[in-house]
């Protein structure tokens, strides 16, 4: 470590100035982050696969075997193409808002309720009277030598 104080000194003075000097470069960049646009949302694409028929006349010739007689029985045939597309959708998440609601006060109301109650009635009980229990209690003596 340095051992004189005017170097010791000097260095303090140096990091502090270094300290004073980055502070308003703090200040600049949070206050470029406030005022920045929100962000939008990004769109997502939506895969949309669209059919279109073509309708297709088909004829098919019947020749009896005589020759005779010659009937055409024409046929209508629907051929269906499907072509995918591709479609990006925007979509944006809603933020929500807070609202304030006042509550609404209670309403007084008397509903009368009736429940069954029980009555006792007193009964009485013979009991026997209580009777002593011989108990030993040990006690200690000291023996004189």
């Amino acid at each position: 470590m340095l051992k004189n104080p005017f170097a010791r000194r000097r260095i303090r003075l140096i990091l502090a100035t270094i300290i004073l000097a980055t502070i308003p470069c703090y200040c600049i960049g949070i206050f470029a982050i406030t005022l920045s646009p929100t962000r939008t949302a990004l769109p997502t694409a939506t895969k949309t696969a669209t059919r279109t028929p073509s309708p297709t006349a088909t004829q098919i010739w019947t020749a009896s075997p005589t020759a005779t007689i010659i009937t055409a029985t024409p046929t209508a045939t629907t051929t269906g193409t499907t072509t995918p597309t591709f479609t990006p959708t925007p979509s944006q998440t809603p933020t929500p808002t807070p609202t304030a609601t006042t509550p609404v006060p209670p309403t007084a109301s008397h509903t009368p309720t009736f429940s069954p109650t029980s009555t006792t009635s007193p009964t009485w009980t013979s009991t026997s009277p209580p009777s002593a229990t011989p108990t030993e209690t040990p006690t200690i003596t000291e023996e004189s030598p």
